[in-house]
């Protein structure tokens, strides 16, 4: 079974959710967090909320041309296992416009990577 939770940047500085967004986290539940927030905001949010764990690493997906987000598609594709991404909405657009191209070099880049 899948589960997948959004939550919005504003409630994620409510009471008690903490202590939910980290029970949910490690139940291994996704958590997506969709904010207006700046990148260095969001970052911050999902920290302070303990939407990402301390150890988490996270993958600031900031991008103007399809170059570009190719290329850190594929640094995002070769990390470890629990990563955390955020991602501006200016690069989220450009991955829209590009949905099958970014898919398969996201695809691409994660097949030739052995762990």
């Amino acid at each position: 079974m899948r589960v997948c939770v959004c939550v919005s940047g504003r409630a994620a500085s409510q009471d008690r959710v903490q202590t939910t967004l980290e029970t949910l986290r490690h139940a291994g539940i996704k958590i997506w967090m969709l904010t207006g927030d700046k990148i260095e905001t969001a970052t911050c949010i999902a920290v302070s909320s303990k939407l990402v764990a301390r150890n988490q690493f996270i993958f600031q997906l900031v991008s103007d041309d399809l170059e570009d987000l190719s290329s850190k598609l594929a640094d995002l594709a070769r990390r470890p296992g629990d990563t955390a991404v955020v991602v501006d909405g200016r690069t989220l657009q450009l991955c829209l416009d590009n949905f099958e191209t970014s898919v398969s070099l996201l695809h691409s880049s994660s097949a030739s990577t052995s762990y």
